[in-house]
């Protein structure tokens, strides 16, 4: 299993489409890979194959947050990711 983070997300209207994702080797250690833009059901995949996902934050005063990341149905039917 993995760790990712997700740095910034892509929109097609209210849709999420797309994220910038990296690799993390280590659990609260640097990113260690280069980054990608990623469509979400890719990440979704990620998820259920048991990698852990994070969402990074920018908070205010300089400092970043982060938030674990889950699979969720749309009404439509459709897989998503949203943060916990």
């Amino acid at each position: 299993m993995a760790k990712f983070g997700i740095g910034e997300t892509h929109y097609d209207g209210e849709k999420r489409v797309e994220v910038a994702i990296q690799c993390r080797d280590e659990p609260d250690g640097p990113l260690l890979y280069e980054g990608e833009i990623a469509p979400v059901s890719a990440v979704v995949r990620r998820l259920k194959q048991g990698d852990a996902v994070e969402m990074s934050w920018r908070l205010p005063g300089g400092s970043n947050g982060i938030t674990p990341v889950e699979v969720v149905t749309l009404p439509d039917g459709e897989e998503s990711i949203e943060v916990v």
